[in-house]
């Protein structure tokens, strides 16, 4: 499988390594701690290691300090729905509630409670469920969207194209789906990723490698 050469590209085009000296969180609690609020977005493929990105760096900002928000709480549309739509992959806003995301995070800035939709992740299906979210100094928006416009800084996550497949077929495996079907899925899905997100890595503050451990900065950072 041939990784796309975009990523690279806009790394070398735009961007310069970093030396974190071996602890990503370190670097950016003690990079972020300058600021008083921030919104940070945290936007990479499927299987970029997002969530677990997301949670360490939440922790290394210290929990109480720090709300996490995930994009795929706002999913209006099931994969059924989704078909009748016309819409083929998540990697596209209309599967997504914008609008009332849009407000929950403007809500969130102003310094109020927000009733956050929450999915079962495991009906990937939208639910009717809600959860009361507190605002709080550090706002961390996880996700496979474009989202530069909401965040005052981004850290873009990629790997590997044939990391990026093992890592969700891996992820997948409890699904009751042969596993030639289940890497098909993930290659498909990479494919999206590559037309519809990768571009956007170049609104990035930094862009991290998840596979090799390389930390690169915006030259304009």
């Amino acid at each position: 499988m041939n990784d796309s050469i975009e990523i690279n590209d806009i790394i070398r085009k735009f961007y310069k390594p970093v030396d974190f000296s071996g602890d990503i969180f370190y670097f950016f609690s003690s990079y972020y701690s300058k600021f008083e609020k921030l919104v940070i977005g945290v936007e990479g493929a499927s299987g970029s290691g997002k969530t677990i990105f997301t949670t360490d760096l939440a922790t290394s900002l210290s929990k109480n300090k720090v709300v996490v928000i995930s994009l795929d709480d706002y999913l209006i549309m099931n994969k059924e729905e989704m078909l009748l739509n016309g819409i083929e992959t998540r990697y596209d806003w209309r599967t997504r509630d914008k609008k009332r995301f849009l407000e929950d995070i403007k809500t969130l800035r102003s310094g109020k409670n927000i009733k956050k939709p929450k999915q079962d992740f495991s009906l990937e299906a939208p639910s009717n469920e809600v959860e009361i979210i507190e605002p709080k100094p550090f706002i961390i928006i996880e996700g496979n969207l474009n989202i530069a416009d909401v965040c005052d800084s981004i850290i873009f996550l990629f790997a590997p194209d044939d990391v990026l497949v093992e890592r969700r077929f891996k992820r997948d495996i409890q699904k009751s789906m042969h596993n030639n079907s289940l890497r098909e899925n993930a290659r498909i899905s990479l494919g999206f990723y590559h037309s519809m997100l990768e571009t956007y890595a170049k609104e990035a503050d930094f862009i991290f490698d998840t596979h090799n451990n390389l930390l690169y900065k915006k030259n304009s950072v």
